[in-house]
């Protein structure tokens, strides 16, 4: 996706709540509070990442499990090959598919 701010994100189009894994989408919505206070903004958030990657929280969970929402998705801990850039603060994953 690139380096887009929570804004853009938050702007781009999503498909509807069902064509996304509910326990999945649900714990997108809670991990994407940390950006902002706005909880249709965070889903959003969640959707777009979950367009990218169906699998988006789960991976994130299995390397940050104390993340809030965490506990909404099931616990793995192998997903194959991982790239881990650190932005700061901030960690991008992008981790294959099985």
């Amino acid at each position: 996706m690139g380096c887009r701010s929570c804004t853009a994100l938050a702007s781009a189009p999503a498909a509807a709540d069902g064509a996304f894994d509910p326990a999945e989408l649900r714990a997108g919505c809670q991990i994407e509070l940390e950006h902002t206070s706005d909880p249709d903004e965070a889903c959003q958030i969640a959707k777009v990442h979950l367009q990218e990657d169906r699998h988006y929280y789960s991976k994130l969970c299995s390397l940050f499990p104390g993340e809030a929402g965490c506990q909404f998705v099931p616990k793995k801990t192998s997903w194959g090959p991982a790239i881990v850039f650190g932005l700061g603060v901030l960690t991008l994953l992008l981790l294959a598919d099985e």
